[in-house]
Protein backbone atom coordinates (compact mmCIF):
# COMPACT_ATOMS: atom_id res chain seq x y z
CA UNK A 1 0.00 0.00 0.00
CA UNK A 2 1.33 3.45 -0.80
CA UNK A 3 2.13 6.24 1.44
CA UNK A 4 -0.38 8.28 -0.41
CA UNK A 5 -3.02 5.43 0.09
CA UNK A 6 -1.89 5.60 4.18
CA UNK A 7 -2.55 9.27 4.47
CA UNK A 8 -5.92 9.21 2.58
CA UNK A 9 -7.14 6.51 4.79
CA UNK A 10 -5.55 7.84 8.17
CA UNK A 11 -5.24 11.52 7.19
CA UNK A 12 -8.65 12.92 9.11
CA UNK A 13 -8.85 10.99 12.06
CA UNK A 14 -5.02 12.29 13.35
CA UNK A 15 -6.01 15.31 12.93
CA UNK A 16 -9.19 15.75 14.88
CA UNK A 17 -7.25 13.61 17.65
CA UNK A 18 -4.77 16.27 17.69
CA UNK A 19 -6.94 18.55 17.92
CA UNK A 20 -8.62 16.97 20.69
CA UNK A 21 -5.49 16.64 22.56
CA UNK A 22 -4.46 20.53 21.99
CA UNK A 23 -8.30 21.27 23.27
CA UNK A 24 -7.51 19.27 26.47
CA UNK A 25 -4.25 20.47 27.22
CA UNK A 26 -5.63 24.29 26.82
CA UNK A 27 -8.24 23.62 29.01
CA UNK A 28 -6.14 22.63 31.51
CA UNK A 29 -3.89 25.54 31.62
CA UNK A 30 -6.10 28.14 30.77
CA UNK A 31 -7.07 30.17 34.10
CA UNK A 32 -11.16 29.70 35.16
CA UNK A 33 -13.50 30.88 37.54
CA UNK A 34 -14.23 28.74 40.79
CA UNK A 35 -17.07 26.17 40.04
CA UNK A 36 -19.33 27.05 43.11
CA UNK A 37 -20.23 24.13 45.85
CA UNK A 38 -23.96 24.99 45.99
CA UNK A 39 -26.12 24.36 42.68
CA UNK A 40 -28.35 27.65 42.15
CA UNK A 41 -31.81 26.70 42.09
CA UNK A 42 -33.92 29.12 39.61
CA UNK A 43 -37.05 27.88 40.55
CA UNK A 44 -37.93 26.74 44.16
CA UNK A 45 -41.53 25.78 43.51
CA UNK A 46 -44.10 25.78 40.70
CA UNK A 47 -47.48 26.96 42.10
CA UNK A 48 -49.22 26.82 38.70
CA UNK A 49 -49.82 22.75 37.83
CA UNK A 50 -48.90 22.20 33.81
CA UNK A 51 -52.22 21.12 33.07
CA UNK A 52 -53.74 24.70 34.76
CA UNK A 53 -56.18 26.65 32.95
CA UNK A 54 -54.08 29.38 33.23
CA UNK A 55 -52.08 27.73 31.03
CA UNK A 56 -54.19 27.91 28.06
CA UNK A 57 -54.18 29.71 24.91
CA UNK A 58 -57.55 31.91 24.43
CA UNK A 59 -57.89 29.59 21.48
CA UNK A 60 -58.58 26.91 24.03
CA UNK A 61 -60.22 28.35 26.51
CA UNK A 62 -62.82 30.11 23.79
CA UNK A 63 -64.53 26.60 22.81
CA UNK A 64 -65.42 25.96 26.60
CA UNK A 65 -66.51 29.10 27.10
CA UNK A 66 -68.98 29.24 24.10
CA UNK A 67 -70.49 26.05 24.83
CA UNK A 68 -71.35 27.49 28.69
CA UNK A 69 -72.98 30.28 27.12
CA UNK A 70 -74.73 28.38 24.88
CA UNK A 71 -77.59 26.99 26.94
CA UNK A 72 -78.23 30.55 28.25
CA UNK A 73 -78.60 32.19 24.99
CA UNK A 74 -80.97 28.87 23.86
CA UNK A 75 -83.23 29.61 26.88
CA UNK A 76 -83.32 33.07 26.36
CA UNK A 77 -84.02 32.30 22.38
CA UNK A 78 -87.18 30.22 24.02
CA UNK A 79 -88.37 33.24 25.33
CA UNK A 80 -88.79 35.34 21.90
CA UNK A 81 -92.36 35.12 20.33
CA UNK A 82 -92.67 33.02 17.22
CA UNK A 83 -91.94 36.10 14.43
CA UNK A 84 -88.43 37.05 15.35
CA UNK A 85 -84.73 36.65 14.81
CA UNK A 86 -81.23 35.78 17.26
CA UNK A 87 -77.92 36.15 16.46
CA UNK A 88 -74.89 35.91 18.63
CA UNK A 89 -70.95 35.87 17.59
CA UNK A 90 -67.74 35.78 18.69
CA UNK A 91 -65.49 36.51 16.06
CA UNK A 92 -66.36 34.00 13.53
CA UNK A 93 -68.04 31.58 15.99
CA UNK A 94 -71.55 31.79 15.77
CA UNK A 95 -72.86 30.82 19.50
CA UNK A 96 -75.80 29.12 20.14
CA UNK A 97 -78.61 28.55 18.12
CA UNK A 98 -79.39 30.75 14.92
CA UNK A 99 -83.26 31.58 15.48
CA UNK A 100 -84.51 33.00 12.06
CA UNK A 101 -81.67 34.55 10.93
CA UNK A 102 -82.23 34.95 7.21
CA UNK A 103 -85.95 35.76 7.67
CA UNK A 104 -87.37 39.39 6.86
CA UNK A 105 -88.15 41.77 9.85
CA UNK A 106 -89.47 45.06 10.38
CA UNK A 107 -86.24 46.80 12.25
CA UNK A 108 -87.68 49.72 13.50
CA UNK A 109 -84.64 51.88 14.63
CA UNK A 110 -81.98 49.36 13.94
CA UNK A 111 -82.47 50.94 10.34
CA UNK A 112 -80.31 53.81 11.49
CA UNK A 113 -77.20 50.83 11.87
CA UNK A 114 -77.26 50.67 8.00
CA UNK A 115 -77.84 54.19 7.42
CA UNK A 116 -75.13 55.60 10.32
CA UNK A 117 -72.66 52.81 8.61
CA UNK A 118 -73.10 54.05 5.09
CA UNK A 119 -72.60 57.63 5.72
CA UNK A 120 -69.21 57.40 8.10
CA UNK A 121 -67.91 55.17 5.16
CA UNK A 122 -69.30 57.49 2.47
CA UNK A 123 -68.32 60.96 3.74
CA UNK A 124 -65.98 59.31 6.35
CA UNK A 125 -65.16 60.42 10.20
CA UNK A 126 -64.43 63.81 9.61
CA UNK A 127 -67.09 65.39 7.45
CA UNK A 128 -68.62 68.55 8.47
CA UNK A 129 -71.61 69.89 7.55
CA UNK A 130 -70.68 73.43 6.66
CA UNK A 131 -73.40 76.16 6.82
CA UNK A 132 -72.77 79.05 4.92
CA UNK A 133 -73.62 82.86 4.17
CA UNK A 134 -73.74 84.39 1.14
CA UNK A 135 -73.98 87.55 -0.78
CA UNK A 136 -73.38 89.21 -4.22
CA UNK A 137 -73.00 92.65 -2.97
CA UNK A 138 -70.01 94.17 -0.76
CA UNK A 139 -70.39 95.60 2.69
CA UNK A 140 -70.49 99.19 2.04
CA UNK A 141 -69.77 101.63 5.21
CA UNK A 142 -71.14 98.76 6.94
CA UNK A 143 -74.32 98.46 4.64
CA UNK A 144 -74.85 95.64 2.53
CA UNK A 145 -76.95 95.97 -0.23
CA UNK A 146 -79.48 93.10 -1.63
CA UNK A 147 -80.43 90.07 0.14
CA UNK A 148 -78.32 87.59 2.62
CA UNK A 149 -78.58 84.23 1.92
CA UNK A 150 -78.81 81.54 4.33
CA UNK A 151 -77.82 78.08 2.63
CA UNK A 152 -78.43 75.18 4.30
CA UNK A 153 -76.41 71.76 3.71
CA UNK A 154 -78.28 68.90 6.07
CA UNK A 155 -77.10 69.99 8.93
CA UNK A 156 -79.75 68.15 11.31
CA UNK A 157 -78.76 69.64 14.67
CA UNK A 158 -78.20 73.30 13.59
CA UNK A 159 -80.02 74.83 17.01
CA UNK A 160 -80.33 77.75 18.85
CA UNK A 161 -78.71 77.98 22.92
CA UNK A 162 -82.48 77.79 24.40
CA UNK A 163 -83.16 74.68 22.14
CA UNK A 164 -80.58 72.75 24.34
CA UNK A 165 -82.25 74.21 27.62
CA UNK A 166 -85.00 71.43 27.24
CA UNK A 167 -82.47 68.60 28.61
CA UNK A 168 -80.97 67.79 31.38
CA UNK A 169 -77.90 65.95 30.01
CA UNK A 170 -76.24 67.24 26.67
CA UNK A 171 -73.90 64.21 26.89
CA UNK A 172 -73.53 62.14 23.58
CA UNK A 173 -75.25 64.85 21.76
CA UNK A 174 -74.17 66.93 18.70
CA UNK A 175 -74.73 70.66 17.66
CA UNK A 176 -73.95 73.42 15.38
CA UNK A 177 -74.71 76.87 16.97
CA UNK A 178 -76.77 79.01 14.97
CA UNK A 179 -75.36 82.07 16.86
CA UNK A 180 -72.10 81.13 16.04
CA UNK A 181 -72.79 82.11 12.54
CA UNK A 182 -74.77 85.53 13.76
CA UNK A 183 -71.42 86.52 15.43
CA UNK A 184 -69.48 85.96 12.31
CA UNK A 185 -71.76 88.66 10.29
CA UNK A 186 -71.12 91.08 13.35
CA UNK A 187 -67.23 90.49 12.61
CA UNK A 188 -68.12 91.62 9.53
CA UNK A 189 -68.83 94.91 10.41
CA UNK A 190 -72.38 94.80 8.75
CA UNK A 191 -74.65 96.97 10.80
CA UNK A 192 -77.50 96.97 7.90
CA UNK A 193 -78.63 94.61 5.79
CA UNK A 194 -80.70 96.16 2.74
CA UNK A 195 -82.15 93.16 1.12
CA UNK A 196 -83.77 90.35 2.97
CA UNK A 197 -82.60 87.17 4.63
CA UNK A 198 -83.01 84.33 2.06
CA UNK A 199 -83.18 80.60 3.07
CA UNK A 200 -81.70 78.25 0.92
CA UNK A 201 -82.42 74.60 1.30
CA UNK A 202 -81.96 74.17 -2.37
CA UNK A 203 -79.08 70.84 -1.34
CA UNK A 204 -82.08 68.71 -0.86
CA UNK A 205 -85.32 67.97 -2.55
CA UNK A 206 -88.65 69.18 -0.73
CA UNK A 207 -90.41 65.92 0.80
CA UNK A 208 -91.13 67.03 4.21
CA UNK A 209 -91.42 63.06 5.48
CA UNK A 210 -90.65 59.79 5.13
CA UNK A 211 -92.72 56.48 3.59
CA UNK A 212 -94.13 56.98 7.48
CA UNK A 213 -97.90 56.11 9.05
CA UNK A 214 -100.17 59.24 9.52
CA UNK A 215 -99.79 58.99 13.55
CA UNK A 216 -95.95 58.73 13.78
CA UNK A 217 -96.23 62.25 11.57
CA UNK A 218 -98.73 63.30 13.33
CA UNK A 219 -96.89 62.28 16.74
CA UNK A 220 -93.78 64.40 15.55
CA UNK A 221 -91.63 61.46 15.49
CA UNK A 222 -89.04 63.38 13.25
CA UNK A 223 -89.15 67.11 12.30
CA UNK A 224 -90.22 68.52 8.21
CA UNK A 225 -87.09 67.39 6.13
CA UNK A 226 -84.90 69.77 4.64
CA UNK A 227 -81.34 70.74 3.98
CA UNK A 228 -81.77 74.01 5.81
CA UNK A 229 -83.35 73.31 9.19
CA UNK A 230 -82.75 75.02 12.81
CA UNK A 231 -84.09 73.56 15.86
CA UNK A 232 -84.70 69.76 13.93
CA UNK A 233 -87.91 72.25 12.53
CA UNK A 234 -89.55 72.84 15.19
CA UNK A 235 -91.13 76.40 16.08
CA UNK A 236 -92.05 75.92 20.17
CA UNK A 237 -91.32 73.10 22.41
CA UNK A 238 -91.70 72.58 25.72
CA UNK A 239 -89.92 73.94 28.68
CA UNK A 240 -88.68 70.93 29.80
CA UNK A 241 -88.00 67.37 27.13
CA UNK A 242 -91.18 64.95 28.57
CA UNK A 243 -89.37 62.16 26.58
CA UNK A 244 -91.90 62.48 24.11
CA UNK A 245 -91.84 64.60 20.91
CA UNK A 246 -95.60 65.20 20.80
CA UNK A 247 -95.91 68.47 22.62
CA UNK A 248 -93.66 70.14 20.06
CA UNK A 249 -95.45 72.18 16.97
CA UNK A 250 -93.48 71.38 13.97
CA UNK A 251 -93.20 74.47 10.97
CA UNK A 252 -95.04 74.14 7.56
CA UNK A 253 -91.41 75.82 5.76
CA UNK A 254 -88.22 75.19 7.24
CA UNK A 255 -86.28 77.43 5.14
CA UNK A 256 -88.30 80.01 5.97
CA UNK A 257 -88.47 78.97 9.59
CA UNK A 258 -84.55 78.85 9.68
CA UNK A 259 -84.64 82.33 8.22
CA UNK A 260 -86.60 84.38 10.29
CA UNK A 261 -84.61 82.94 13.33
CA UNK A 262 -81.56 83.68 11.90
CA UNK A 263 -82.91 87.29 11.24
CA UNK A 264 -84.06 87.98 15.15
CA UNK A 265 -80.06 86.45 15.97
CA UNK A 266 -79.20 89.22 13.66
CA UNK A 267 -81.27 91.98 14.92
CA UNK A 268 -80.33 91.00 19.14
CA UNK A 269 -76.75 91.87 17.53
CA UNK A 270 -78.01 95.28 16.51
CA UNK A 271 -78.16 94.54 12.88
CA UNK A 272 -81.02 96.27 11.31
CA UNK A 273 -82.70 93.86 8.75
CA UNK A 274 -85.75 94.11 6.14
CA UNK A 275 -87.77 91.17 5.93
CA UNK A 276 -86.97 87.29 5.17
CA UNK A 277 -88.04 84.64 2.54
CA UNK A 278 -86.76 81.47 0.71
CA UNK A 279 -84.64 81.19 -2.77
CA UNK A 280 -81.78 79.87 -4.30
CA UNK A 281 -78.47 81.83 -3.68
CA UNK A 282 -77.13 83.26 -7.24
CA UNK A 283 -74.01 81.36 -8.78
CA UNK A 284 -72.23 84.73 -8.45
CA UNK A 285 -73.16 84.67 -4.82
CA UNK A 286 -69.59 84.66 -2.53
CA UNK A 287 -69.50 82.96 1.21
CA UNK A 288 -69.30 85.79 3.42
CA UNK A 289 -69.13 83.46 6.65
CA UNK A 290 -69.71 79.87 7.79
CA UNK A 291 -70.10 77.29 10.52
CA UNK A 292 -69.04 73.84 10.71
CA UNK A 293 -70.57 71.23 12.63
CA UNK A 294 -68.20 68.97 15.32
CA UNK A 295 -67.15 65.56 13.06
CA UNK A 296 -69.46 62.86 11.49
CA UNK A 297 -68.40 60.76 14.35
CA UNK A 298 -70.02 63.15 16.76
CA UNK A 299 -73.26 63.57 14.45
CA UNK A 300 -73.81 59.42 14.36
CA UNK A 301 -73.07 59.01 17.97
CA UNK A 302 -76.49 61.52 18.81
CA UNK A 303 -78.26 59.68 16.16
CA UNK A 304 -77.19 56.22 17.10
CA UNK A 305 -77.55 56.92 20.87
CA UNK A 306 -80.41 58.97 21.29
CA UNK A 307 -82.29 57.58 18.28
CA UNK A 308 -82.94 60.81 16.32
CA UNK A 309 -84.95 60.27 13.60
CA UNK A 310 -84.09 63.42 11.50
CA UNK A 311 -80.36 62.84 12.15
CA UNK A 312 -80.57 59.65 9.82
CA UNK A 313 -82.92 61.11 7.35
CA UNK A 314 -80.79 64.11 6.37
CA UNK A 315 -77.63 61.46 6.89
CA UNK A 316 -79.88 59.56 4.28
CA UNK A 317 -80.03 62.31 2.02
CA UNK A 318 -76.94 63.13 2.49
CA UNK A 319 -75.56 59.86 1.14
CA UNK A 320 -77.54 60.58 -1.84
CA UNK A 321 -75.54 63.66 -2.31
CA UNK A 322 -72.87 61.79 -2.28
CA UNK A 323 -73.41 59.41 -4.82
CA UNK A 324 -75.87 62.12 -7.37
CA UNK A 325 -75.04 65.48 -6.40
CA UNK A 326 -78.83 65.87 -5.01
CA UNK A 327 -80.32 64.86 -2.05
CA UNK A 328 -83.09 62.55 -2.30
CA UNK A 329 -83.94 59.54 0.10
CA UNK A 330 -83.75 57.53 -3.41
CA UNK A 331 -80.28 58.27 -4.26
CA UNK A 332 -79.10 57.77 -0.49
CA UNK A 333 -80.91 54.36 -0.61
CA UNK A 334 -78.62 53.66 -3.99
CA UNK A 335 -75.77 54.48 -2.11
CA UNK A 336 -76.41 52.41 0.55
CA UNK A 337 -76.85 49.33 -1.70
CA UNK A 338 -73.78 50.29 -3.29
CA UNK A 339 -71.61 50.59 -0.06
CA UNK A 340 -72.87 47.23 1.13
CA UNK A 341 -72.28 45.04 -2.04
CA UNK A 342 -68.81 46.96 -1.91
CA UNK A 343 -68.68 45.26 2.02
CA UNK A 344 -69.65 42.18 0.33
CA UNK A 345 -72.99 42.32 2.39
CA UNK A 346 -75.53 40.52 1.05
CA UNK A 347 -78.16 44.12 -0.59
CA UNK A 348 -80.80 41.47 -2.55
CA UNK A 349 -84.43 41.71 -1.95
CA UNK A 350 -84.43 38.43 0.20
CA UNK A 351 -81.84 40.13 2.47
CA UNK A 352 -82.95 43.46 2.48
CA UNK A 353 -85.10 46.20 1.86
CA UNK A 354 -84.64 49.73 2.69
CA UNK A 355 -87.37 52.50 2.53
CA UNK A 356 -86.21 55.45 4.65
CA UNK A 357 -82.87 56.31 6.70
CA UNK A 358 -84.49 56.18 10.54
CA UNK A 359 -86.76 53.17 10.71
CA UNK A 360 -89.72 55.34 10.85
CA UNK A 361 -91.07 52.82 7.64
CA UNK A 362 -93.21 50.09 8.49
CA UNK A 363 -92.02 49.17 5.04
CA UNK A 364 -88.33 47.90 5.80
CA UNK A 365 -87.36 44.78 5.93
CA UNK A 366 -83.84 43.22 6.63
CA UNK A 367 -82.61 40.31 8.43
CA UNK A 368 -80.54 39.10 11.58
CA UNK A 369 -77.67 37.97 8.95
CA UNK A 370 -77.81 41.80 7.25
CA UNK A 371 -77.32 43.56 10.55
CA UNK A 372 -74.58 41.03 11.62
CA UNK A 373 -72.38 41.57 8.32
CA UNK A 374 -72.92 45.48 9.22
CA UNK A 375 -71.41 45.03 12.58
CA UNK A 376 -68.55 42.72 11.55
CA UNK A 377 -67.99 44.77 8.94
CA UNK A 378 -67.12 47.69 11.42
CA UNK A 379 -65.98 45.76 14.20
CA UNK A 380 -66.35 46.14 18.26
CA UNK A 381 -63.36 48.61 18.64
CA UNK A 382 -64.60 50.69 15.84
CA UNK A 383 -65.91 54.77 16.06
CA UNK A 384 -68.89 53.34 14.46
CA UNK A 385 -70.22 51.24 17.37
CA UNK A 386 -68.63 53.50 19.90
CA UNK A 387 -71.67 55.53 18.46
CA UNK A 388 -74.56 53.61 20.02
CA UNK A 389 -76.29 54.00 23.24
CA UNK A 390 -74.43 52.40 26.07
CA UNK A 391 -76.17 50.45 28.73
CA UNK A 392 -76.92 52.21 32.05
CA UNK A 393 -75.10 55.04 30.92
CA UNK A 394 -75.57 56.97 27.67
CA UNK A 395 -78.98 57.51 25.22
CA UNK A 396 -81.64 55.24 25.14
CA UNK A 397 -80.46 52.39 27.57
CA UNK A 398 -78.69 55.31 30.23
CA UNK A 399 -81.53 53.56 32.30
CA UNK A 400 -81.14 49.81 31.42
CA UNK A 401 -79.00 47.46 33.17
CA UNK A 402 -77.89 49.46 36.00
CA UNK A 403 -76.65 47.15 38.38
CA UNK A 404 -75.95 44.33 36.21
CA UNK A 405 -72.75 42.58 34.53
CA UNK A 406 -73.91 44.94 31.34
CA UNK A 407 -73.84 48.33 32.79
CA UNK A 408 -71.05 50.19 31.04
CA UNK A 409 -70.34 46.86 29.28
CA UNK A 410 -72.67 46.74 26.31
CA UNK A 411 -73.16 49.28 23.17
CA UNK A 412 -76.09 48.90 21.25
CA UNK A 413 -78.67 50.39 19.11
CA UNK A 414 -82.31 50.01 20.36
CA UNK A 415 -85.34 49.87 18.38
CA UNK A 416 -89.30 50.28 18.64
CA UNK A 417 -92.50 50.56 16.94
CA UNK A 418 -95.77 49.46 17.79
CA UNK A 419 -95.09 46.43 16.12
CA UNK A 420 -91.19 46.28 16.42
CA UNK A 421 -88.91 45.72 19.60
CA UNK A 422 -85.30 45.47 18.64
CA UNK A 423 -81.45 46.36 19.76
CA UNK A 424 -78.09 45.08 18.36
CA UNK A 425 -74.64 45.60 18.82
CA UNK A 426 -71.83 44.20 20.72
CA UNK A 427 -70.95 43.64 24.32
CA UNK A 428 -67.51 44.37 25.56
CA UNK A 429 -66.18 42.66 28.36
CA UNK A 430 -63.31 44.78 29.62
CA UNK A 431 -62.63 42.45 32.43
CA UNK A 432 -60.71 39.84 30.45
CA UNK A 433 -60.09 41.22 27.67
CA UNK A 434 -61.86 38.26 25.70
CA UNK A 435 -63.28 38.47 22.22
CA UNK A 436 -66.51 40.64 22.34
CA UNK A 437 -69.90 39.46 21.62
CA UNK A 438 -72.06 40.43 18.38
CA UNK A 439 -75.67 39.76 18.74
CA UNK A 440 -78.35 41.08 17.00
CA UNK A 441 -82.29 40.79 18.21
CA UNK A 442 -85.55 41.57 16.48
CA UNK A 443 -89.02 40.85 17.38
CA UNK A 444 -91.85 41.36 15.05
CA UNK A 445 -95.67 40.83 15.83
CA UNK A 446 -98.84 43.10 17.10
CA UNK A 447 -98.80 45.89 19.71
CA UNK A 448 -95.44 44.09 21.09
CA UNK A 449 -93.92 47.43 22.12
CA UNK A 450 -95.82 46.79 25.23
CA UNK A 451 -95.32 43.38 25.81
CA UNK A 452 -93.13 42.59 28.76
CA UNK A 453 -92.76 39.56 28.25
CA UNK A 454 -90.57 40.25 24.47
CA UNK A 455 -88.45 43.23 26.43
CA UNK A 456 -87.53 40.32 29.19
CA UNK A 457 -86.21 38.04 26.20
CA UNK A 458 -84.27 40.87 24.75
CA UNK A 459 -82.96 41.60 28.18
CA UNK A 460 -82.32 38.32 29.05
CA UNK A 461 -80.24 37.91 26.08
CA UNK A 462 -78.01 40.52 26.86
CA UNK A 463 -77.54 39.69 30.73
CA UNK A 464 -76.54 36.09 29.67
CA UNK A 465 -73.84 37.26 27.19
CA UNK A 466 -72.83 40.14 29.77
CA UNK A 467 -69.85 38.61 31.60
CA UNK A 468 -68.41 36.11 28.64
CA UNK A 469 -66.64 34.30 29.36
CA UNK A 470 -68.08 32.93 33.14
CA UNK A 471 -65.35 32.28 35.12
CA UNK A 472 -61.81 33.97 35.82
CA UNK A 473 -60.31 36.68 33.85
CA UNK A 474 -57.24 37.35 32.50
CA UNK A 475 -55.77 38.30 35.68
CA UNK A 476 -56.76 35.15 37.51
CA UNK A 477 -55.07 32.91 34.92
CA UNK A 478 -51.79 34.13 34.71
CA UNK A 479 -49.50 32.09 36.34
CA UNK A 480 -49.13 32.66 40.50
CA UNK A 481 -45.98 34.07 42.10
CA UNK A 482 -43.35 31.83 42.72
CA UNK A 483 -42.85 30.85 46.30
CA UNK A 484 -39.36 31.39 47.89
Amino acid sequence: MSTATHIKRWGPGLLLGTLALIGWWAALTTDTDTVSKTPVIYVENIETPVLSARRMPRSIQAPFADRALEPRINEAIQQTPGDSCVLVRAGNRVIGRQHNVDDLFVPASNQKVITTFVALDRLGPNFRFRTTVKSQAEVTDGRLAGDLYLVGSGDPFLTTDNWWTQYDSNEGRSRTRLEDLADAIVELGITEIEGSIIGDESLFDSERTGPWATRLIDSNQSGPLSALTVNEGFVDWPEKFPGSSAQRSPTDDPALHSATIFNQLLAERGIQTSDVGTGIAPEEAVVRAAVESPPLTDTITHVNSFSSNIGAELLLKQIGVQASGFGTAQDGIAGIEDTLEEFGIDNSESQLSVRDGSGLSEENRLTCSTLSGVLQAAGADSAFVDSFSIGGERGSLAANYLGTAAEGNVWAKTGTLNGVISLSGYIKPERNGGDSILFVFVANGPAIAADPNTRAARDALVLSIADYPEGPGLEELSPLPVKR
